[in-house]
């Protein structure tokens, strides 16, 4: 098990299986023979049945500038006997590198609903997590359903502590659940501490909207009350040529209202009888 150069005073781990494709069940026991810089992070003993397997984590911390060897002893007992294997580690000191992290990703209108075809606004956080400035470039990106929508290429000189902001707007076109994801270094071009905290994705439900009436039914009676009503469309981000038909208690078509008549997302109409 190879970890390669890890930064001095921080840790790394392995991850390695063991699996039993004999005829027998059989008992497993870990032991790393010096164990000052490399240790396990799972049980050290356990038992396999037959087609089983299971998950070894060791991990490995370098204290001073130097290279690291132990030996893992992997002593498996069964109904045939004990028989012991090795297994070498290997680890070395290397350069302190920088950590990328996406923060945070949300929707910056506070929507408690979205509508299929409405632009809505988002906001990707990164922050810089480590001891390292980053002076190279390197792509943010934003997906939806796994396809690319939108790349931004970050050039400034980022310190250790610091957290930037990057606007996204999109109008979902399907219905239903809709994953919206935000990237740093998209195409690993920062050497890292850590390569997994570099997305985060969101989930979000797409309803179609409707056309809202307030109050609805209304009476153009001019008694003043209930004399107006209101036209609301903003949930119809798609809607073209729209025609309203008003109708009486009794069904009768009383008055049509065309395109024309219409301007803005909100419209207010009353007329009098």
């Amino acid at each position: 098990v190879n970890f390669g150069a890890v930064e001095l005073n921080t840790t790394a781990t392995r991850d390695f299986q063991i699996n039993n494709n004999s005829s027998v069940e059989f008992d497993v026991t870990l032991e790393i023979v010096d164990g000052d810089n490399f240790a396990l992070e799972s049980p050290s003993e356990f038992t396999l049945s037959i087609g089983s397997q299971r998950t070894v984590t060791v991990s490995f911390t370098p204290d001073q500038i130097d290279q690291y060897t132990d030996e893992l002893l992997v002593r498996v007992t069964s109904v045939c006997g004990t028989e012991t294997f090795t297994i070498d580690l290997l680890g070395e000191v290397g350069e302190p590198l920088p950590d990328l992290v996406a923060t945070d990703l949300n929707s910056t209108t506070f929507e408690s609903d979205f509508f299929l075809g409405t632009t809505y606004s988002f906001e990707g956080i990164l922050e810089l997590d480590g001891d390292v400035e980053v002076t190279d470039d390197f792509d943010v990106e934003f997906l939806v359903n796994g396809v690319l929508q939108n790349t931004v290429r970050e050039n400034r000189t980022i310190q250790p502590g610091q957290s930037y902001s990057y606007p996204f707007e999109f109008a979902f076109n399907q219905v239903g659940n809709n994953t919206l994801t935000f990237i740093v270094d998209s195409n690993d071009e920062i050497e890292e501490i850590n390569e997994t905290n570099n997305e985060i994705s969101i989930t979000i439900n797409v309803v179609e909207g409707e056309m809202k009436v307030s109050p609805n039914p209304f009476t153009p009676n001019n008694d003043g009350f209930n004399d107006q009503t209101r036209f609301d469309f903003s949930q119809l981000a798609n809607i073209n040529n729209p025609e309203i038909k008003i109708f009486s208690f009794n069904g009768r078509l009383v008055r049509t209202f065309n395109p024309d008549d219409f301007t803005g997302e909100t419209n207010s109409m009353g007329w009098y009888r």
